[in-house]
């Protein structure tokens, strides 16, 4: 903890508790501290300065008090009050107060450089995963050339501890994903895999990594080790379709987005997946089943619903797809490619009475 007084400012009580504090007589410094605050309750930098004191004498929780009500006095706290306050709620255990902190510290350029893996720590700890993540992902973007902190993760060898750690170098793995760091993604699956073996989710992760990489032999062989861990494991079977579908085996990708999405109607990627698949083989029954299926949970879903529309089209239920285009431009009036295929299925079906209407 750091006072952030000016020698200027201070009375001569006020300087005589710091002369105190910073020869280590902390009773005698808080007492002065206070016999000054009884006079002038609204000094900021007392109120720092008590909090400071309480925080060496191990009262955390009255030092969070102090140091709050101190950044309050100012109109735009200074960093180091904040700082102060972080470590305050840290040690009195509250991270997640730390935690809304650090954001404002590192605007300020005064982020403590182990402030925030400090704060995941406490926060996987009390088992708040997702604001662990949050915590390890502002240092990341503090210090972006630092590794993973693998240290938060050895920690703690008992069941609850290891979930916790493993759910969250899963989603600090699908962070690392998003933001296009694979190989920071890799490591973070690969501990997973070695947290809890049992688990299907590193290999998904890896093989999703493997497939935008071009690797499909790595990609196929990470998603066929999570559907021999969990037959039930729908990710592996959508995994193992794109694959297939990579490899321009369509019979076979269709069948594994079947079974895709057999186990999770709602796998959009799979019903996307599943509707490419079959616009090239040109087999339109089961897919449109399951978009009807995913339609029936979401009717809102514009992009599905085109796609339905779309195979419609293709295999001649010409009524079918103008309702469905026809719901598609109501809730997206300016959707052009809707309008496009509107128009074209009706000159179709107006081509279709007319020939029929031509024959004895």
């Amino acid at each position: 903890m750091r006072e952030v007084t000016s020698h200027a400012a201070q009375n001569d009580e006020h300087r005589r508790a710091l002369a105190l504090a910073r020869a280590g007589r902390h009773e005698e410094a808080l007492a002065r501290i206070r016999e000054h605050l009884l006079r002038c309750p609204a000094d900021a930098e007392a109120l720092n300065d008590a909090g400071a004191v309480l925080y060496e004498l191990g009262r955390f929780d009255e030092a969070v008090e102090h140091l709050r009500k101190a950044a309050e006095r100012f109109d735009t706290p200074p960093a180091l009050v904040l700082a102060n306050l972080a470590e305050a709620c840290l040690a009195a255990g509250r991270a997640a107060e730390t935690l809304a902190l650090l954001d404002r510290l590192q605007q300020a350029g005064q982020l403590p450089a182990d402030l925030p893996n400090r704060t995941a720590a406490a926060l996987l700890d009390a088992g708040d995963c997702t604001a662990a993540v949050e915590a390890i992902l502002i240092s990341l973007r503090a210090r972006p050339d630092q590794p993973p902190p693998w240290g938060l993760f050895a920690r703690g060898a008992d069941e609850p501890r290891r979930r916790q750690r493993y759910q969250v170098l899963m989603e600090l793995g699908d962070c690392y994903a998003s933001v296009d760091q694979p190989d920071s993604a890799r490591d973070c699956y690969l501990q997973a895999a070695r947290l809890d073996p049992r688990r299907t989710g590193p290999h998904v992760g890896l093989g999703i990594l493997a497939l935008q990489d071009g690797d499909l032999p790595a990609a196929e062989a990470a998603f066929r080790a999570a559907a021999d861990m969990d037959s039930r494991c729908a990710e592996a079977y959508g995994g193992l379709a794109m694959v297939l579908q990579q490899r321009q085996d369509f019979p076979a990708a269709l069948d594994m987005y079947l079974r895709c999405l057999q186990l999770d109607a709602d796998n959009l990627v799979a019903l996307l997946g599943l509707f490419q698949t079959s616009c090239r083989m040109g087999t339109f029954a089961k897919v449109i089943h399951y978009l009807q299926v995913y339609l029936d949970r979401h009717p809102g879903d514009t992009s599905v619903l085109f796609c339905l529309a779309t195979l419609y089209a293709r295999d001649g239920r010409l009524a079918d797809a103008e309702g469905a285009l026809l719901d598609v431009l109501a809730l997206e009036p300016d959707k052009l490619e809707a309008a496009e295929l509107l128009a074209e299925v009706r000159a179709d079906a107006a081509g279709a009475q007319l020939q029929q209407a031509r024959q004895p």
